[in-house]
């Protein structure tokens, strides 16, 4: 809804003709693409834009080869520490359209409008251009902003001889207070290894080292860095496993016992949890190569180190905040029943209701709970009423939630009742008709007569009694706004 929102906005800027501010020169907006991605491997792309005034809202379609690439996901981009929201649709054959809107804001600066996550599936040799058709950009005022839109060019390449260090995610926007995932990977499926060692080095200014318990570690401490499942068949044998908050140390060192066998995968060796301190640009997470503290991997006594890239995160001022929902028909949490696509409004106290952000809505996110039912999300500090719908059940509000710091924020918005396959925010005949006309159908059966996975009401992969149930026993009821 937001994306069709915005692109209203967009083309009514168009189609109302307003003319173009005077300026002295057009805004650069560009692709920033690594020249080469090893066939196989993740890599982002960056829609990197120059100085730009009182910028509003953007729209841009993206074309790429989608025999060569593949794109996994677009997140949010930063313009002088203020986070751009960007939302995407994917058109299929290689191309997708990306929108950012400010609501009623704007901002001023420079940055990127968006991050683009691909995948390399090309054969080595290949190539793909990325480029912009349609580019449009608008100030506060609607004016149309004036941009050149220049793409980029990635080489796919055969992958790099010896076993590869990387962070992933490479990048991610997180905000002050929140906690934080980083896992330290190594591709071994080029070259077998029967020791690696990682040694990651931080800023303790932006970022610190949390224990199990969300506890920001004073000093050292031993056994906090969460070894992958690689330290459990092949390199079992635990040679370091501590982290450092006094001086931004994370190191973990595994090898392979006597008679043991080598490590022939691309596999996650290590997760590095951690606490965002203050805001930044861009921090950076960097192997370190040198010294006692020589991230490597070896095999018979060999340096079989390939490439080595590292990470980086920006720190944004937003509060975590957790969203609890119950949801009807499933085992008990933990669960990946429980897993489902939900939407999120934020609304000023007593605004009156519209999906539409910048028209009531202050922010609005497309997400998915977790195994145990949270939502897990960052905002801005404020009271807002919050709204939240599930793919297929109806809408629940809390009002008047205060969201402010320290640390992370805890709200209960109850059960969401199932039984809207067609998204109105009602359960009635036409949702009772079509569970009857998919009663039995798997979710990926393509003979199935409706789509499927919206009258699968728990998550189980079939539509059955137990979906027929649903409907039942929520038929007449209406979500919050009805």
């Amino acid at each position: 809804m937001k994306i069709m929102g915005t692109v209203v906005v967009m083309a009514a800027l168009l189609m109302l003709g307003i003319p173009a501010p005077v300026l002295a020169q057009e805004v650069p907006v560009t692709v920033n693409a690594p020249p080469t991605a090893t066939s196989g491997s993740s890599f982002t792309a960056a829609i990197d834009i120059g100085q730009v005034s009182e910028l509003n809202a953007a729209q841009y379609d993206i074309w790429f080869d989608p025999l060569v690439l593949h794109l996994n996901d677009v997140t949010d981009g930063l313009i002088d520490s203020t986070t751009i929201s960007a939302d995407f649709n994917d058109f299929g054959g290689g191309h997708c359209r990306v929108v950012n809107s400010m609501g009623t804001g704007n901002v001023t600066g420079s940055g990127y409008l968006a991050v683009l996550h691909f995948q390399a599936i090309g054969d080595p040799g290949t190539s793909s251009d990325i480029n912009f058709t349609d580019g449009l950009l608008a100030d506060i005022n609607m004016n149309n902003v004036p941009a050149t839109w220049t793409g980029d060019t990635v080489n796919i390449v055969e992958p790099t001889p010896g076993a590869n260090f990387r962070i992933e995610p490479p990048s991610q926007t997180v905000g002050i207070g929140q906690i934080f995932e980083v896992e330290i990977w190594v591709d071994a499926s080029t070259q077998e290894v029967d020791t690696v060692q990682a040694y990651v080095d931080f800023d303790t200014t932006y970022i610190q080292a949390v224990d199990e318990f969300d506890n920001i570690i004073a000093g050292t401490a031993s056994d906090v860095i969460i070894p992958g499942d690689i330290t459990t068949t092949h390199l079992t044998t635990k040679l370091d496993n501590q982290v450092d908050n006094d001086n931004g140390y994370a190191d973990i060192a595994y090898g392979m016992p006597p008679g043991g066998t080598p490590a022939n995968t691309d596999f996650l060796f290590g997760t590095v949890r951690f606490m965002a301190m203050a805001e930044t640009a861009s921090t950076a997470l960097v192997f370190h190569t040198s010294g006692l503290r020589y991230t490597m991997a070896i095999r018979s006594f060999n340096d079989v180190t390939g490439t080595i890239s590292g990470g980086e995160v920006t720190i944004v001022p937003c509060v975590p905040l957790n969203i609890s929902v119950t949801l009807q028909g499933r085992p008990p949490a933990p669960n990946a029943q429980w897993i489902i696509p939900v939407e999120v409004w934020f609304h000023a106290p007593d605004a009156p209701w519209t999906e539409e952000v910048g028209n009531g809505s202050l922010f609005y996110f497309q997400t998915t709970t977790t195994n145990d039912g949270i939502i897990e999300l960052c905002v801005e500090p404020g009271t807002y009423d919050i709204r939240v719908k599930g793919l297929t059940t109806l809408k629940n509000i809390a009002f008047n939630v205060d969201i402010y710091p320290p640390g992370t924020v805890e709200v209960d918005l109850g059960t969401l009742l199932e039984g809207d396959v067609n998204g109105d925010n009602m359960v009635t005949g036409l949702d009772y008709s079509a569970v009857i006309m998919c009663f039995g159908y798997a979710v990926d059966d393509p003979q199935a007569p409706v789509p499927t996975p919206r009258c699968d009401f728990n998550n189980d992969g079939y539509v059955t009694g137990l979906d027929y149930s649903a409907v039942i026993m929520n038929f007449g009821l209406g979500g919050a706004d009805i």
